[in-house]
């Protein structure tokens, strides 16, 4: 095995980085999940005892980008899109994505 192929396997360390709506973030706390401030990201590990229910649950997504107008945005928001900061977008997931058709853009289904 290669030091790259090796760098891949997954240790009981490893952080596996999970989609906790901010409304969630007490409740994944409470499941000893780990908030990463580089990251800015909620994350679990193999040992913590609740790490397949904190997986099962808030499963990092791919996220479909849309082009949600400014006077649109809070439209947006109560049919559920998030906002995206990093990339200064709207978005939301495949499972909702009927609900914002007006609004898909032709990156859908980039993951910026």
């Amino acid at each position: 095995m290669s030091d790259f192929e090796d760098a891949l396997i997954e240790t009981p360390n490893t952080k596996i980085y999970l989609d906790v709506p901010y409304d969630d973030s007490k409740y994944a706390k409470e499941l000893n999940a780990k908030w990463d401030k580089d990251v800015k990201k909620w994350y679990t590990t193999k040992e913590n005892k609740n790490y397949k229910k904190l997986k099962k649950q808030f499963k990092e997504k791919k996220k479909i980008y849309l082009n949600v107008p400014y006077d649109e945005k809070d439209e947006a928001k109560s049919l559920g899109a998030r906002w995206c900061t990093e990339n200064k977008k709207w978005y939301t997931y495949k499972d909702k994505q009927d609900l914002f058709d007006k609004w898909l853009t032709n990156d859908d289904d980039l993951d910026l």
